[in-house]
């Protein structure tokens, strides 16, 4: 008996992972489509279980049956469709489809990517009671939804002191140390929602431009803050060192590229952002959080709204203003502070890998 799994997108592969490890430590045979974040280097462990799925739809049965594969853990993000397209035909011969969401959006429209009606998976797994109130709202049938935590959230505390352990500070060096360095964590909000309702839908009623203009704006009213801005895996690092340039930020920091942004958590005093999972594990262990969101349209994204220590903003009127106070009030030396909500994502990778098994 085998499990295949599939994940293209960076946000849903890390998701998968950790699950990825636990069957691996079970014993059970996992076979893992290569295409995407899969592949990249940092999973080198997982490269020997790593194929070239089929395209085509009786190619694909055609493997699911010389596998002998029972169940499908998968994760459908934003703009790659085949985990949901591999999902409909696993489903439409009696494999077991497991989903997990990554983060806390997109509920249906994840199960509709391919263009096709929702679909309604064996298992859909969500990290959170909040995210399970907003999928049925969406539509997601409830029976099928099931509350685990998000797996690449459980290591959140020993990533932390792991990295605070290192040798070398990573931005050692970078600036003078009279400063105080906070992070922001970039997304490619325009590639993915677009630049206004008429060009997408979903619209966020801001783009990573607008967040980071408020935020250099409010630091420039600082003599102690400088900013290390760090890209997304999947965004374009020369257009971000540009708009970064276009908005006078380099007098105010740098865009940081080649490092994980949990491996900087213990040298920063605070982190800033939009709407990231990188935000979230921000919040978890107690650092200081803005969530800069100015003009949101929908709720989408407002899962860290009146969450303790982090400060939400959603209008453009005194942005400014509320960040300068946040910046204001952040204090060198840092401890890891963990906040509740890290209980429910601990036991993630167990909980899920024991719903993916099928016992013959």
């Amino acid at each position: 008996m085998s499990i295949i799994i599939s994940a293209v997108e960076v946000g849903s592969v890390r998701a998968l992972v950790p699950v990825c490890y636990e069957l691996m430590s079970l014993g059970k045979s996992i076979i893992i489509d290569d295409r995407g974040f899969f592949s990249n280097s940092e999973l080198a462990k997982l490269k020997p279980f790593l194929i070239t799925f089929p395209d085509n739809h009786l190619d694909i049965i055609s493997f699911l049956k010389k596998n002998n594969v029972k169940s499908l853990l998968f994760s459908v993000n934003i703009h790659d469709p085949y985990p949901l397209f591999l999902a409909r035909i696993a489903d439409s011969i009696g494999i077991k489809t497991v989903h997990v969401l990554d983060y806390w959006n997109g509920y249906a429209s994840r199960m509709k990517l391919d263009g096709n009606s929702l679909f309604l998976p064996t298992m859909y797994i969500v990290p959170d009671q909040y995210a399970a109130t907003k999928a049925i709202s969406e539509g997601i049938n409830e029976r099928c939804i099931s509350i685990m935590g998000q797996p690449a959230m459980a290591d959140a505390e020993e990533s932390y002191i792991a990295s605070k352990k290192q040798v070398k500070n990573p931005i050692k060096g970078l600036f003078n140390e009279k400063y105080k360095i906070i992070l922001f964590i970039s997304e490619p909000v325009s590639n993915d929602q677009g630049n206004s309702l008429e060009e997408n839908e979903n619209y966020r009623g801001y783009v990573e431009k607008d967040a980071l203009k408020i935020l250099i704006d409010a630091v420039a009213k600082t003599k102690s803050i400088r900013v290390l801005v760090l890209p997304h895996p999947r965004q374009s690092v020369s257009n971000l060192k540009s708009i970064w340039r276009s908005l006078g930020g380099e007098k105010y920091g740098q865009v940081l590229d080649g490092i994980r942004g949990r491996d900087l958590f213990p040298f920063i005093v605070g982190v800033s952002g939009m709407a990231s999972t990188l935000l979230y594990e921000a919040f978890l262990i107690g650092l200081p959080v803005v969530s800069i969101q100015p003009g949101l349209l929908n709720d989408l994204s407002r899962m860290l709204e009146n969450k303790k220590n982090v400060v939400f903003i959603d209008r453009y009127n005194f942005a400014d203003k509320t960040v300068f106070n946040w910046l204001q009030n952040l204090k060198k030396g840092h401890e890891i502070d963990l906040r509740p909500e890290l209980k429910i994502h601990k036991n993630a990778s167990h909980q899920i890998a024991q719903e993916v098994i099928v016992n013959d």
